[in-house]
């Protein structure tokens, strides 16, 4: 089976997304990785790989150059937050990142938005403000997840 992509740009953040489907494989581990740039917020996602390590090297060979995997996960989904705040310090926007893996796309997305945290924090809004509630940004799952 022929490897699959999709691209996608979120306007907010300028974000790229690819993801690719790795060798076909009926029954057993699966694998996937999710790989970010360095530079710019760019992610790509490879699934349903026979090893962690062709899963990893899938997702940065897609990323290109200056990226990292950032996310893994075996038999399982995974998911990718964000949330962008205002720093008054900085005078800067931060775009923030967080994730989480379940045994379903729900549960790592409530995974990834609970390690997320409150978007309100009292004390913090001195110095950051959100501008960009914490929101799902990708989800991806190996095809023996229910």
């Amino acid at each position: 089976m022929g490897r699959t992509a999709l691209a996608m740009v979120l306007p907010a953040m300028g974000a790229l997304l690819a993801t690719s489907a790795g060798p076909a494989q009926a029954a057993g581990d699966l694998y996937g990785a999710m790989a970010v740039s360095r530079e710019v917020f760019r992610k790509t996602v490879a699934v349903d790989y026979p090893t962690q390590a062709a899963a990893e090297q899938a997702a940065l060979e897609a990323c290109g150059a200056n990226c990292f995997v950032y996310l893994v996960t075996h038999n399982e989904c995974g998911s990718l937050v964000q949330r962008v705040s205002w720093n008054h310090l900085f005078q800067t926007f931060m775009p923030s990142t967080y994730t989480g893996t379940g045994p379903t796309a729900a549960a790592a997305e409530r995974a990834a938005m609970e390690s997320a945290g409150p978007d309100v924090d009292p004390l913090m809004d001195l110095i950051v403000v959100t501008t960009q509630p914490a929101r799902v940004e990708d989800t991806f799952c190996t095809a023996n997840t229910g």
